[in-house]
């Protein structure tokens, strides 16, 4: 609920209560009540407990308020309740990986099985082809998923209807054989996410200032579903890197993330003319972002650079 004209007027609100449908409502509120409702809808309903002469108020900053479908209920002298629709929640899982015992049951792969039965994924899944995107690693990078829960995963896709396939950057396919993601391992294809050479791409433009348009990763896009299989990571920006990460920077081409970290240089501006190459930038830079290059330019890794801006106020 949006309210600018007097935000600070509603803290009388005395509480916001949601119910999952109209029957868990019936029996959870109406049974205080002993008043009879009929749900607008089987829609949860947001339940909003409020002083009775904050009505009004509430009518002249909401215009809309009609569109609430609301039926207001009487309840003692002093009170009243508004009904409202309200979208369906996120419905968020989760399995400890604490294990409490020595049990093939309790462990973290059986505990990642019983959640995604509890998913119902044949709702979402039959018939359409399914991407899950990841991050392999590259380099020396070790810390990815374990391909015993990616198995685990393709496995229930599968039997959801759905097609799977493992899929991540174009020159991370090499990276994944040699972390364990062989078809084999994992039950699935395991392919680039814009191709071979990072070119199987649909460019879209953006509202970005600096950033006019964009390469989305072709075999993403052609997915007719995404699950995103994400894992945290340190990262010298925010600190952590995982499911958004993994796709914003995951889901575009390699020429794409370069014109985003682009974005960034575009704060600094060295004046070669007037440096005296005093190296201040580069001792006073607390992550080392700061060097300078076989011409004495100066270049700043975009990467480790957090904008703290020491170098800007070291600079004589």
């Amino acid at each position: 609920m949006s309210v600018r004209p007097a935000q600070a007027k509603l803290g009388r609100v005395q509480s916001i209560r949601v119910y999952s449908d109209s029957a868990s409502l019936s029996r959870g509120f109406f049974k205080k009540t002993k008043k009879d409702f009929v749900a607008p809808s089987e829609t949860p309903l947001a339940v909003l407990l409020l002083t009775k002469d904050y009505t009004t108020l509430l009518r002249g900053l909401l215009p809309d308020i009609s569109a609430w479908r609301s039926r207001r209920v009487e309840y003692r002298a002093e009170k009243q309740y508004l009904f409202k629709e309200v979208p369906a929640m996120t419905r968020v899982c989760f399995a400890a990986a604490h294990v409490k015992r020595l049990d093939r049951n309790a462990s973290l792969p059986a505990k990642f099985s019983r959640l995604l039965e509890g998913l119902h994924l044949e709702e979402r899944l039959k018939g359409r082809r399914v991407a899950i995107k990841m991050h392999v690693g590259g380099d020396i990078g070790f810390y990815t998923i374990h391909p015993i829960f990616v198995r685990i995963l393709v496995d229930a896709v599968r039997h959801a209807g759905g097609y799977p396939y493992l899929t991540d950057g174009s020159f991370s396919t090499d990276a994944a054989v040699a972390r364990g993601y062989t078809p084999e391992v994992v039950g699935c294809r395991v392919v680039g996410a814009s191709g071979e050479n990072d070119r199987y791409v649909y460019e879209r433009t953006t509202n970005v200032p600096g950033l006019e348009k964009i390469e989305v990763c072709g075999n993403v896009a052609d997915a007719d579903a995404l699950i995103v299989f994400s894992h945290g990571k340190g990262h010298g920006h925010t600190g952590f890197g995982g499911a958004v990460k993994n796709i914003a920077m995951g889901c575009v081409s390699y020429r794409t993330r370069g014109w985003i970290h682009a974005l960034m240089s575009g704060h600094f501006a060295w004046q070669g003319e007037l440096c005296t190459h005093c190296h201040q930038c580069i001792s006073g830079c607390p992550t080392g972002a700061i060097r300078f290059n076989e011409n004495d330019e100066i270049t700043i890794s975009e990467h480790h650079c957090r904008f703290c801006m020491h170098c800007v106020r070291a600079c004589p």
